[in-house]
């Protein structure tokens, strides 16, 4: 799911390579995962296709991951973002209840 329907793009917390941030700062990986706010490994930031001009990754995100999640969390994540639930009704906790509710159903 995510190699076929998502663009991944890595950071590393400590690394020096110059990156660029969506409002047009360039500065080092480290410096940037800072300014993000990402604290450890893993943290997943979702963007929108089109991000407005002069915002920030941090405010540009409309989802962020902290952590690790276990599978069936992270693959219902993963849909809900690409079913864009981030601008609809239903928050994730209860998109993600419904989904393993569902499946359940199936399984019996």
């Amino acid at each position: 799911l995510l190699e076929e329907d998502y663009y991944v793009v890595r950071l590393n917390m400590h690394g020096s390579l110059e990156a660029v941030d969506f409002d047009g700062e360039a500065m080092e990986e480290r410096d940037l995962v800072r300014r993000w706010r990402n604290m450890f490994t893993p943290t997943i930031h979702f963007f929108r296709d089109e991000v407005p001009d002069g915002v920030t990754g941090a405010e540009a995100a409309v989802v962020t991951m902290p952590g690790a999640f276990e599978v069936e969390t992270m693959f219902n994540l993963l849909n809900w973002v690409l079913e864009e639930g981030y601008d609809g009704e239903e928050d994730f906790q209860r998109y993600h209840a419904r989904m393993l509710n569902e499946s359940r159903e199936v399984e019996n």
